[in-house]
């Protein structure tokens, strides 16, 4: 007899692992399940779906997004208690359901806020273990600032982060993202105890930080996938912008940097950020002087002709004239299958993706 309706206990148990959840919390989430399954075969619709096609293309669904929300607090007249709810996300519409998961973090006393989507927990998927993942971490702070750090794993997402809580507060490493969880947890700290310093506005002299955001980006990636997305984001969102804890770009643009910091041999890749946090920690303990982010890197990074240059700088990447031609023939009308031909690459979603601006953004056309 199965013990859940709808949850893949595995794979929850890896997308959750490092989360204070257990039998009886994943018990309350799939009876939830049932209820909603009950009201529109939306569970056994995504079931389904991830039957016929795995990782592909997510499952979508008319009318608004459905959040389904996992809850665990404590009560001092019950003591913990968890609780799973679903509700209709009025501000947007056709997306895939998603799993909210919200805890509070003991040592801190501060909210933490998991988000993925639910299709990656419920049955019907292929293994996740030897895929690839890429996640977000946002670090709160009472000053309104939101810190965004983008990585990619293989293992569990939310095991990564208590690495890096540990590498932060243990091992004292010096890189941008363990540095700011380091500062800001001691200023939470400093907070509850009631020593923190305030300027005459009211606030906080120190990074304090009042909630960490989770998001898994996406998951069930190849290493060539994984790194096209989080070269986006990163590129977006992180590296070289105020509020960016990442200090190298990312994707195979991230592994072209390590390359010219000289860390990395020419003929070596690698795809995991722990794999590249080693790297990076070396290259800074051993040039304290330097440190990272390279002011003089990270400024030439924002020269679209050295972002090129970085970007296609690897065989196994399209040439910037490539790039070009992508995008003139979509702009002329040419069907993605056409394109394929015109620029002899054999992957279609490769190509599509340069025409959504998905990849290669930085990369300018040619006047």
């Amino acid at each position: 007899m199965q013990r859940y309706r709808f949850l893949d206990e595995r794979k929850f148990r890896f997308l959750c692992e490092g989360i204070t959840l257990d039998s009886s919390d994943m018990e309350v989430l799939d009876t939830t399940l049932d209820g909603l399954d009950k009201k529109n075969q939306m569970p056994s619709r995504i079931v389904d779906h991830n039957q016929k096609h795995g990782f592909g293309q997510p499952p979508r669904f008319s009318g608004h997004n459905v959040i389904v929300t996992l809850e665990k607090f404590y009560s001092p007249a019950k003591g913990k208690m968890c609780v799973a709810s679903v509700r209709a996300d009025l501000t947007a519409t056709g997306a895939t359901p998603a799993l909210h998961i919200n805890l509070q973090s003991v040592a801190l006393d501060i909210p933490q806020r998991i988000e993925l989507s639910l299709r990656f927990v419920l049955k019907g998927l292929p293994r996740l273990d030897p895929t690839y993942a890429v996640y977000l971490h946002v670090l709160r702070m009472a000053d309104g600032k939101n810190f965004v750090y983008y990585g990619i794993t293989r293992r569990g997402w939310m095991k990564r982060f208590d690495e890096h809580v540990l590498k932060a507060l243990r091992e004292e490493s010096p890189l941008l993202f363990h540095r700011m969880l380091r500062e800001s947890c001691a200023g939470r700290i400093q907070q509850r105890q009631g020593t923190v310093q305030v300027d005459d506005a009211g606030t906080p002299s120190s990074r304090v930080l009042i909630g960490t955001h989770h998001v898994l980006c996406a998951a069930g990636l190849k290493a060539e996938q994984a790194l096209e997305v989080e070269e986006y984001l990163v590129e977006k969102y992180s590296f070289g912008k105020p509020l960016g804890l990442n200090m190298i770009p990312g994707g195979n643009a991230g592994i072209t940097y390590l390359h010219k910091l000289k860390v990395l041999p020419s003929d070596k890749r690698v795809v995991a950020d722990d794999e590249k946090e080693d790297l990076l920690r070396k290259y800074v303990e051993t040039h304290p002087r330097k440190g990272l982010p390279n002011p003089l890197i990270a400024q030439r990074w924002l020269d679209d002709e050295y972002a090129t240059r970085v970007i296609c700088a690897s065989e196994k990447r399209l040439s910037a004239d490539q790039v070009q031609k992508i995008r003139e023939a979509a702009s002329a009308g040419h069907e993605v299958a056409v394109i394929q031909k015109m620029v002899n690459i054999n992957d279609k979603r490769r190509v599509q993706r340069v025409i959504d601006g998905k990849t290669y953004s930085r990369v300018r056309s040619q006047a």
